[in-house]
Parts: C-alpha cells; sequence; structure tokens
C-alpha cells in the first residue's frame, strides 16, 4: 500500500560494517544503528542517505534507498547503492569505507508491499532490485509472483542476500521500451485477477507499462504502483 507520511525532519548516524562490490555499479553497505529503532521499520521501507555530512556542508544531496534486509536484535540494516557512471552518487560510494558514520533521516515518501493482492507483477530496472527482493520476500508464499528484472547488461544485477535469483532477469533494449512491452505480452500470465503490479524505472519505461496495462484488462490488475529510485 502507498502510504505519504509527514515526519519532524530528525537526522540520524550508523556505522558502515561492510562494503562489498557487487555488481558492475552496486555496492553492497551493511549499516548498524541504534537509529534505525526509532524508524520502526516494515519491509520497503526507505531512506535518505546524506551523501556528506549535513552539519558541515548545508547543501548536501539526499539519495533514496530502501532497505534490502533489516535484523532488529544488532540494529543492523543491509542496503544496495547502484549508481550511475557520472554521478556524486559514485564519487560518494567510491569514499565510503568500513567504520565511516553515514547521515540519513526517514524518507517523506514511503511504499510498501500491498498484501491484499493474490497476484502480483514485480517489474524493475537495477536500481529497484534490492526492493522487489525485499517485497518478494515479504509476500505471503501462497502468493503468486511473476517478475521482470531488465536490464543491457547481467552485469548488472545481483543475486538476493541468500545468493538466489528468485526474479526473472530480462536481458532487453532500455532505449526501445517495446522490448518490455513484448517481453510482457510473451511471458507474463493473462486471465489473472485481483492482480497487483509494482513498475519501477524511468519515467518512459514506467509510463508505457503502466499504459499497456490499463489498455489490457486481460491482466486483471486491481492496483498499480509507480516509483524511481
Amino acid at each position: 500500500m502507498t502510504s505519504l507520511q509527514t515526519h519532524p525532519t530528525s537526522i540520524f548516524t550508523g556505522i558502515v560494517l561492510l562494503k562489498k562490490k557487487i555488481a558492475e555499479h552496486t555496492y553492497h553497505l551493511k549499516i548498524q544503528s541504534q537509529d534505525f529503532e526509532q524508524l520502526q521499520y516494515i519491509p520497503g521501507l526507505i531512506l535518505e542517505i546524506y551523501l556528506s555530512n549535513p552539519y558541515c556542508h548545508a547543501q548536501t544531496e539526499v539519495q533514496k534507498y530502501s532497505f534490502w534486509d533489516y535484523e532488529a536484535i544488532h540494529h543492523i540494516a543491509d542496503f544496495a547503492i547502484t549508481f550511475s557512471s557520472d554521478s556524486v552518487e559514485k564519487e560518494w560510494i567510491e569514499t565510503v569505507q568500513e567504520g565511516d558514520v553515514l547521515f540519513f533521516k526517514r524518507s517523506s515518501y514511503q511504499l510498501f508491499p500491498d498484501h491484499t493482492g493474490d497476484h502480483y507483477f514485480l517489474i524493475g530496472d537495477s536500481r529497484a532490485l534490492s526492493y522487489l527482493y525485499e517485497v518478494n520476500r515479504a509476500l505471503s508464499i501462497s502468493k503468486k509472483i511473476t517478475s521482470l528484472i531488465y536490464t543491457e547488461d547481467k552485469k548488472e544485477v545481483y543475486p538476493d542476500l541468500d545468493h538466489s535469483f528468485p526474479l526473472n532477469i530480462g536481458i532487453l533494449d532500455l532505449f526501445q521500451p517495446e522490448s518490455i512491452l513484448e517481453y510482457i505480452q510473451e511471458y507474463f500470465p493473462k486471465d489473472t485477477s485481483n492482480t497487483i503490479a509494482y513498475i519501477f524505472g524511468n519515467y518512459r519505461i514506467r509510463s508505457g507499462v503502466y499504459t499497456y496495462f490499463n489498455d489490457h484488462p486481460i491482466f486483471g490488475i486491481r492496483n498499480i504502483y509507480l516509483n524511481h529510485f
């Protein structure tokens, strides 16, 4: 369910316990923070991480990241940091070291799993992968899940934390969103009912897939959730 909430802006801190490159443009960060308790974690929770110390740099950039997993006893969270080649985000993650202090806040925008469907379509790019992995784990095993992680290069994709690949990967031309629609037409089931779709990626792809599903009621979609990390 989509939940838009307003919270007082509180800046929290955490310690980087692990930094590991897991894909061509993705690092795995493991962060420990007592402050996670205050965020009242549920799967799908989104943080905004400051890319520099906000107390020293008033105009520091922030970037949204969803929890990949959370271990409540020791207050340790996993995040996948996916970056583009020429971004401030790339400069930041490449300089982060284990033992560093990171600053973060709860995002005002939250997109939590909607558990009311019978069938789920999980569609997204590598930036959304950790979120979709967590949604996949959070849903009951009685739910039917059809998925597409679209990418131009398999090197951009990484496994879930248990080293499995539970979601389907499609090597597609992202400059031609029609290739994604062709994949959906061929591999996604029709005549489903009470289906909930999560569609992530750039605006052109999101809007194209959204329009396609709205124009094809045979997929039985009840709710569509859109986001871009």
